[in-house]
């Protein structure tokens, strides 16, 4: 009856340290999953606000470009006139 509670008490262990690696192991799994649903909104988020940069650098850069064709087209106009 001895090695018996001794065999059940090792099971009954063995059984709990089981069960505590496949809950650790479900909480790994969890995070990993949560960490990367959070980058990947990060980067689409990222992407959308370099996206709105290159844009608007795209629009300034050609107003600066007509800018400079006027200025140009100025001095040009300057020289003739005189």
């Amino acid at each position: 009856m001895l090695n018996t509670m001794r065999a059940s008490r090792k099971s009954g262990f063995a059984f709990v340290l089981l069960g505590f690696f496949i809950v650790v192991v479900f909480f790994a799994f969890k995070d990993m999953h949560e960490k990367l649903n959070v980058m990947t909104a990060s980067n689409a988020a990222y992407r959308k606000m370099t996206d709105s940069q290159t844009s608007k650098i795209k629009g300034l850069v050609a107003e600066m470009a007509d800018l400079k064709g006027k200025q140009t087209s100025h001095k040009y106009d300057k020289r003739i006139a005189t």
